[in-house]
This record gives structure tokens, sequence and C-alpha cells, in this order.
């Protein structure tokens, strides 16, 4: 069976002359989270962390002020996360990059889908 490994985390982050929302999203452990204070896309605040997204399984989001916004995260195709220490990484690097979504799902990738988001730039 063929395992595939995506990347740890989606970051969406609005522009600031843009209308959209801004979030942090992280796949992993809850206690794998960066802090609040890393601003991995240059803006710090609160994250999403997902352990596990069950198949089609639609989750609600916050905003970087932890405010619930209109949108919903979705997964098809990742079956799970792991976690690894990569000892070049270190604080909120390490926090956000030393987990991943996996999917075992051959052919099948990990799609991660956002939906009904505000209209803007992401």
């Amino acid at each position: 069976m063929m395992k595939r490994t995506w990347s740890a985390t989606v970051l969406v982050a609005a522009s600031a002359a843009a209308s959209g929302q801004t979030f942090n999203v992280e796949f992993g452990a809850d206690a794998s989270a960066p802090p609040a204070d890393y601003g991995a896309a240059g803006l710090p605040g609160a994250w999403n962390t997902f352990t596990t997204m069950p198949l089609g399984l639609r989750f609600p989001l916050v905003d970087i002020h932890g405010q619930s916004v209109v949108g919903m995260i979705y997964n098809i195709g990742g079956t799970g996360t792991m976690s690894a220490d990569n000892p070049a990484t270190s604080g909120g690097d390490g926090a956000l990059l030393d987990d991943a979504m996996t999917s075992l799902n051959n052919p099948l990738d990990t799609c991660i889908f956002f939906e009904s988001l505000v209209n803007g730039d992401y």
C-alpha cells in the first residue's frame, strides 16, 4: 500500500486590503500547535488544529482572534496524521512543520477543501 505524506499545515492569510477571513490551520496533536504569537504567514494568532478529519466531515474554523468565522474545512483522502521531530526545526517552526496529514488511499491523495468562505484574497 502506498503511503503519501502531505504538508503539515495549510496557512490561509488574507491580504490587508482584501475582505477575506484570516485563519491558521495545523494538522497534528492538539498540543503540537504553534503558539499564538507565532506568525507563520506574518499573522500570529489562534490556530485551528486537527488531529483527525474523518472523510467528508465538515469542521468549523476560528480566525486569528479565536472568533468563529463563516467557512468550514474538510478532507477527502487523508487517513490520519503523523509526527516526527525534525532536528532542523525548533520553536514555532518545529510545532508547525513536524506534523503531517497522511493518505493510504492509493491513488487518491489528501485533498483539503475550504467551503463557504467570505469572498476576498487568501
